[in-house]
């Protein structure tokens, strides 16, 4: 299955649960690309470490990052890339 085809099919998948913070939420979503994409256990390592949006601000500084994009970088270990350097997957 090519990438776009992988993002596809998590994208869906992740769009039809509920919205609930630790579970299903956009970081959750972030986790869920990874481990499609790197078949890496992301997800299961941070599911459930918050219930609220101040909770999930503070489990984010307790690791050490002040935002999602230094959180991915450090997770993903490469730098952040540009809006132009996008792409699908």
């Amino acid at each position: 299955m090519n990438r776009f085809r992988i993002v596809e099919a998590t994208l869906t998948r992740e769009l039809a649960k509920p919205y609930a913070f630790g579970s299903a939420d956009c970081f959750m979503l972030g986790c869920a690309f990874i481990d499609a994409l790197a078949g890496s256990g992301t997800a299961d390592k941070y599911r459930g470490a918050y219930r609220t949006l101040a909770g999930a601000q503070r489990a984010l500084r307790r690791r050490g990052h002040m935002s999602l994009v230094s959180f991915f970088a450090a997770e993903l270990g490469q730098e952040p890339k540009g809006g132009a350097e996008a792409r699908l997957g």
